[in-house]
C-alpha cells in the first residue's frame, strides 16, 4: 500500500479546477475550528502537485505559516485526506443518475425506518424509473429487495401474493443481463489481450480465439431492453478484431453501426458512459486515417477537440487523460498523411505540455506512440535534431512486447537522422546494436539491410554527387520491388523512405 503522502499528493494532483473550489468552499464554510489551517494544508499541497510530480513534505510544510510539523503530520494528513473525499461525495451527489439514484437508495432506508410506508412506496417507483431508464442493474436488484421488504413489514399478505411472481420474474431477467453483459465485457477484453499477442507476432493464436469470440452467443446483439451495453461490447471486440486484422472497411462499418447504437440511446450513454461517444468518435479517426478518408478524419477531429474542452472540469479524469492523448496523437497521424510537417514544432510543445500534465500516468506504450509520431513528423518537417530526440526516448525505455514493432521502426529512423546530422561516428557506433535488434525482432530484411549499409558503408564516403544519385537511384529501384508485401508496405509508411530518396534525388 502506498504511504498517505503519496495518496494525498495524487488525490489532490487529480482534482479538477470546480473540485478544487468546492473543496476550498467548504473549509471556508465549515466552521470547524482548524479548518483554516487545513484550508492552507491544501492549498499548499495543491501549488506544489502544480509543479512537481512527487511529494515533498519537508518543502510543504515550509511553505504554512503555521500549525503542521512532527509527530502530528500522519494524523494531519490522514484527515485531509478523508475530508477531501468527504467533500467529493458531496460535489458528485448530483452530478450523475448512478449518484441520483444511490442516494434516493439510502433515502427509501430512512423513510421505511420511519415507518413512511407511503412516502417510501413512492419514491421507489420514481427511483425504479430512472434505474430501468439507465441499466443501473445492481440499483434494479436492491430496489426489487426494497420493495419485498416494504411489502413485507406492511403485513399486506394480497399485495405479497400478487406481487410475488412478478417480481421473481423481474430479478430473473435483471441477473441475466448482468450475466451477459459480464460475459460480453469479458469476452471484450479477451480480445484486446489477444490483440497485444497478436502485436507480439503470435497471429495463428489470435486467429482461433477470434473465430471463437465473435461466433459465440456471448458476443451477438441481443437488441432486448437490457442490451445496450451488451450491444456496444459486441460492436466494439469486431472493431479491435478488424482494426488488428487490417481489415480497415469493416473497422469503418463497425465503428459507424456503434456510432448508430450510441445515438438511438443517446440518455444512456450521456450517464452511464459519458465518455463512450467521445471514444467512439476516436475510433471513427481511427478507421477513417486507416481507409485514408483524411475529410473524414479532420472533421470528427474538430468535433473531439471542440468538446473536450468543455471536459476538462469533468468528473472522470482517467477519461479526460484518454480522450486528451488520443486525440492527440490522431491529431498527429493526420497530419502526417497530409504533409502538414510544418505543424511539428507546434505539436513537440502540446507533446511536453501533455508529458507534464500526466507524468507517470502515461502508459509507457501511449509514451511510445505520442514520442513516434512526434519523431515521424519533426523528421518530415526537417528538424532532425528534435526528431532524434524524441526517436531516443523511445529507444531508452526498458524493452517491452507490445511496442517492439515500433522501436524496430525506430532504430532505422535514428540511423536516417544521425546520417541527416553527419554524425558518422555514433552512426558507425549504433550499425551493430540495430542489426542485431532487428535480427532478434525478425525485422532485418533485404530494404532494412540495404538502408543500414548504404547509410553506413556507403553514402558517408562518396563525395561525387553523381556517385551519391547513383545509389539513391538504386534504392529507391529496390524499394520499387519490395514494396508490394505488407510489411514493407507498413515500413514505407512509418518510417517514409519514399519520401526521404526523392527528397534527396531532386
Amino acid at each position: 500500500m502506498k504511504p498517505v503522502s503519496d495518496n494525498l499528493f495524487n488525490l489532490i494532483k487529480s482534482l479538477t479546477g470546480s473540485e478544487k473550489r468546492y473543496i476550498i468552499l467548504w473549509f471556508k464554510n465549515s466552521g470547524e475550528k482548524e479548518s483554516k489551517l487545513y484550508q492552507q494544508f491544501f492549498e499548499a499541497v495543491e501549488a506544489y502537485a502544480a509543479e512537481h510530480e512527487t511529494y515533498n513534505e519537508k518543502e510543504i510544510v515550509s511553505r504554512l505559516k503555521s500549525g503542521f510539523a512532527g509527530k502530528n503530520m500522519v494524523y494531519h494528513k490522514n484527515y485531509l485526506y478523508e475530508k477531501i473525499f468527504s467533500c467529493l461525495r458531496n460535489f458528485h451527489a448530483q452530478s450523475s443518475k448512478i449518484n441520483i439514484v444511490k442516494n434516493k437508495i439510502v433515502n427509501i432506508g430512512i423513510l421505511l425506518n420511519k415507518s413512511l410506508f407511503k412516502e417510501a412506496k413512492q419514491l421507489i417507483k420514481e427511483t425504479r424509473k430512472i434505474a430501468e431508464t439507465y441499466q443501473q442493474h445492481y440499483h434494479m436488484l436492491q430496489l426489487l429487495q426494497l420493495e419485498i421488504h416494504l411489502l413485507s413489514i406492511t403485513d399486506n399478505m394480497n399485495e405479497f401474493q400478487k406481487n410475488k411472481e412478478l417480481i421473481k420474474r423481474e430479478f430473473d431477467e435483471i441477473l441475466l443481463a448482468v450475466k451477459e453483459h459480464v460475459g460480453a465485457e469479458f469476452s471484450k477484453r479477451n480480445m484486446e489481450l489477444l490483440a497485444k499477442k497478436a502485436e507480439s507476432k503470435n497471429e495463428a493464436l489470435f486467429d482461433d480465439e477470434l473465430k471463437k469470440i465473435i461466433h459465440s452467443d456471448q458476443l451477438k446483439p441481443k437488441y432486448t431492453k437490457w442490451s445496450y451495453t451488451h450491444d456496444i461490447n459486441y460492436f466494439d471486440s469486431l472493431g479491435i478484431a478488424y482494426y488488428y486484422k487490417n481489415e480497415d472497411k469493416k473497422l469503418l462499418e463497425t465503428v459507424n453501426e456503434t456510432l448508430k447504437l450510441i445515438d438511438r440511446n443517446k440518455a444512456v450513454v450521456e450517464e452511464i458512459h459519458p465518455f463512450a461517444k467521445m471514444q467512439m468518435h476516436l475510433n471513427y479517426v481511427l478507421a477513417s486515417l486507416r481507409c485514408n478518408q483524411l475529410d473524414a478524419a479532420k472533421k470528427e477531429l474538430d468535433f473531439i477537440r471542440k468538446n473536450r474542452e468543455a471536459l476538462y472540469d469533468g468528473n472522470n479524469i482517467t477519461c479526460l487523460y484518454f480522450i486528451e492523448i488520443v486525440s492527440f496523437e490522431l491529431e498527429m497521424e493526420l497530419a502526417l498523411k497530409m504533409n502538414d510537417f510544418k505543424k511539428g514544432p507546434y505539436y513537440e510543445e502540446e507533446a511536453a505540455r501533455l508529458l507534464k500534465k500526466y507524468g507517470t500516468t502515461i502508459s509507457s506504450v501511449k509514451l511510445v506512440d505520442i514520442c513516434y509520431a512526434l519523431a515521424r513528423l519533426l523528421f518530415s518537417a526537417g528538424k532532425f535534431k528534435a526528431s532524434l530526440k524524441w526517436a531516443n526516448k523511445i529507444l531508452s525505455l526498458p524493452n517491452d512486447v507490445f511496442y517492439q514493432e515500433k522501436v524496430c521502426y525506430c532504430y532505422l529512423l535514428r540511423a536516417l537522422l544521425l546520417f541527416e546530422l553527419e554524425d558518422f561516428d555514433f552512426l558507425e557506433k549504433s550499425y551493430r546494436s540495430t542489426i542485431r535488434y532487428l535480427k532478434k525482432n525478425q525485422a532485418l530484411g533485404l530494404i532494412q539491410s540495404s538502408l543500414l549499409r548504404i547509410l553506413t558503408k556507403e553514402l558517408p564516403f562518396i563525395n561525387s554527387k553523381e556517385t551519391k544519385d547513383a545509389v539513391y537511384q538504386q534504392f529507391r529501384s529496390l524499394l520499387d520491388k519490395q514494396n508490394n508485401s505488407s510489411q514493407i508496405k507498413q515500413l514505407l509508411e512509418h518510417v517514409d523512405l519514399q519520401h526521404w530518396v526523392n527528397t534527396h534525388l531532386s
